[in-house]
């Protein structure tokens, strides 16, 4: 048989043979890549369907794409370094101006995203500072010692080779 059409076999190690979602996918990009573009060949994606639903983090619930993106990535370490980039969060006290800050890799930013908003218009929005306040969200202060409003920004420290952005809906 074909392949893709091989049964899985769950006792190789990765020494032997590379995971089987990536090597499905390798598989699949290949076949797209060796046929013309004229004469596209009609491929099954019930192996690939079939891997991703034997996964145990796809066994039960709700899962979307970028779950989908995610776990492809997870799965396969040489590609999601095309993806690895760098954030830092800067919180800052209201009442003291005290500053404390976090260091945080992503593989994809999920921006809140408005219909009819542009691309730019999220980015932004996702990177603008925003206030921390409310009675059940005040910071507490470690340097004032206050329990307080303090604002919170977000840039982009390391930039990946490729940039991968979820939009969330948001009303």
């Amino acid at each position: 048989p074909p392949p893709g059409d091989q049964p899985a076999d769950h006792h190789n190690t990765e020494a032997q043979q590379p995971p089987l979602l990536p090597r499905l996918l390798s598989e699949l990009f290949a076949s797209l890549d060796a046929a013309s573009a004229a004469s596209l060949p009609s491929l099954s994606p019930s192996p690939l369907v079939s891997a991703v639903r034997s996964s145990p983090r796809f066994l039960q619930g709700q899962h979307d794409a970028h779950d989908l993106f995610l776990y492809l990535l997870d799965q396969h370490p040489p590609l999601s370094a095309a993806f690895a980039g760098g954030l830092a969060h800067t919180l800052r006290c209201c009442e003291c101006e005290g500053e404390r800050g976090s260091e945080e890799a992503f593989v994809c930013l999920s921006l809140p995203h408005a219909e009819r908003a542009s691309l730019t218009a999220s980015l932004s929005s996702y990177l603008s500072p925003s206030r921390v306040s409310g009675l059940r969200d005040k910071y507490q202060c470690m340097r004032c010692v206050t329990r307080t409003e303090a604002t919170i920004t977000t840039r982009i420290t390391h930039l990946p080779k490729v940039l991968a952005l979820h939009l969330r809906k948001c009303p």
